[in-house]
């Protein structure tokens, strides 16, 4: 058995089963990883209430070998963000950071910025290597960008905004059900 004593930021949380929960978290070690808490889902567990997303806790991961998949045997939290904003931006770093690349610059970064209160997206977007400062669109290659697309990582301008939110829309419309 493997055990690793680290800190972690929960990005996402999903219900495996009725008590038995799957996350997502970033870690300066391990970059961003998934790690499933056994009975975490019982109103008992010591587990639920250090792991909701934009958690930072202290956490112990085990695996059976260098191979297997880790699961959560501990977790005390340490801080908390909450709120749409920060959901929002939570989803953005799991939207944009693949798994298992461990950046510690970009670790200490996101949890230096969300934890100050500061929740700033276009620091975070800099720290993964797409800065605004120096972005163009990605369809028309202007310099005036207004929007980062996380599905495609592109910047856009707000004229290819504007064109793929009409495209978007009329797609739907024509969509019968």
């Amino acid at each position: 058995m493997i055990e690793y004593q680290i800190k972690g930021l929960v990005l996402d949380k999903t219900v495996v089963n009725e008590v038995d929960y799957s996350y997502v978290i970033l870690t300066a070690e391990f970059g961003k990883v998934k790690a499933k808490a056994g009975s975490a889902g019982k109103i008992t567990s010591k587990l639920a209430g250090h792991l909701e997303p934009g958690s930072f806790s202290s956490l112990r991961l085990v695996r059976k070998t260098h191979d297997s998949n880790l699961r959560l045997a501990e977790a005390l939290l340490v801080d908390k963000v909450s709120g749409p904003e920060y959901m929002r931006t939570l989803d953005l770093i799991n939207s944009i950071i693949p798994f298992e690349f461990p950046d510690e610059i970009f670790f200490d970064g996101v949890v230096n910025n969300l934890l100050s209160g500061r929740n700033d997206s276009n620091l975070i977007l800099s720290l993964a290597g797409y800065d605004p400062k120096y972005a163009k669109c990605g369809i028309c290659g202007s310099e005036k960008i207004v929007y980062f697309s996380k599905s495609n990582i592109i910047f856009l301008c707000q004229s290819c905004l504007s064109r793929s939110l009409r495209s978007v829309r009329e797609k739907r419309s024509g969509e019968s059900f």
